[in-house]
């Protein structure tokens, strides 16, 4: 086991693994050699449960007391890292495809950068050959990708969409094990959580927080907070919400703040728990 890795064994799960602390970050290839190895047990986008006191054991270095659900997840921001109590959602990516076949998917050179589509889901919105023929309506997994090609498995058909993939046909890339900052208007099952690590950087795996009744959280910059006020997405943080569209609410105040607070990182109520896609 090497240094850097920090990790933790846990007992309360029904098949005992090795996970990491709430803070701790590890890089995209350090974490797949762990995972192709067999080596570490601890899934992409797997969600885990913990009850703590802040400061102990997986909680040190995260700011969150009581219970709380956490993802496992990889920044894919662009190459910007992720401060903590930044809120993100989901990647996702709109391609078109320039040829493919059953098991793949190609698009125009340099769409992708090589594997980092790796367990993200792929839906084809549109065959552009004929009005609701097939692929168009199904769905499959990636599991290797180049700079141009998507390498895909289905569970229905052995590994392959039913009719291969052709020039124009569109599809739409979703992940929930991937994440980006969140952005003003996102709406709640586009949100994936709160980042936990000191700062997430660019193709590291780290923890977000999905539900807690208190956890820290950058909020608007120069904004007010009222006790209880319902909160919403704003750019990489929450703010007071304008709205009552439950779509759109995220969590709660737990304190009251003025606007001229010398930090924007205060305890919150948050809860993005419906979005739950895995489960460790």
């Amino acid at each position: 086991m090497t240094k850097n890795l920090k990790l933790q064994y846990q007992e309360n799960s029904a098949r005992r693994s090795w996970v990491y602390k709430l803070s701790d970050t590890l890089s995209d290839s350090d974490f797949m050699n762990q995972l192709q190895s067999g080596y570490f047990n601890q899934m992409p986008g797997a969600i885990r449960s913990e009850n703590a006191i802040m400061g102990a054991g997986v909680y040190k270095g995260a700011y969150i007391h009581g219970r709380g659900l956490f993802a496992w997840v990889c920044n894919r921001n662009g190459g910007d890292p992720l401060d903590r109590g930044t809120l993100t959602k989901w990647y996702s990516k709109s391609i078109t495809a320039t040829s493919g076949s059953t098991g793949t998917i190609v698009c125009a050179a340099d769409t992708f950068v090589e594997n980092e589509e790796r367990y993200n889901t792929v839906y084809i919105l549109d065959d552009a050959g004929a009005a609701g023929a097939a692929p168009e309506g199904e769905s499959a997994v990636v599991w290797k990708n180049s700079t141009t090609t998507l390498s895909i498995q289905t569970s229905e058909t052995d590994g392959e969409f039913t009719v291969a993939v052709a020039v124009g046909d569109t599809a739409r890339i979703r992940s929930r094990c991937q994440v980006i900052a969140a952005a003003i208007g996102d709406q709640r099952d586009e949100i994936a959580g709160i980042v936990m690590a000191e700062s997430l950087a660019d193709n590291y795996w780290g923890w977000v927080c999905i539900q807690a009744k208190w956890v820290g959280a950058l909020v608007k910059a120069a904004t007010a907070m009222t006790e209880d006020k319902a909160l919403i997405a704003d750019t990489g943080r929450l703010s007071i919400s304008s709205t009552s569209g439950q779509d759109l609410i995220l969590g709660y105040a737990t304190v009251g703040c003025s606007g001229d607070i010398a930090s924007d990182f205060i305890p919150v109520s948050f809860d993005a728990d419906s979005l739950c896609a895995t489960s460790a």
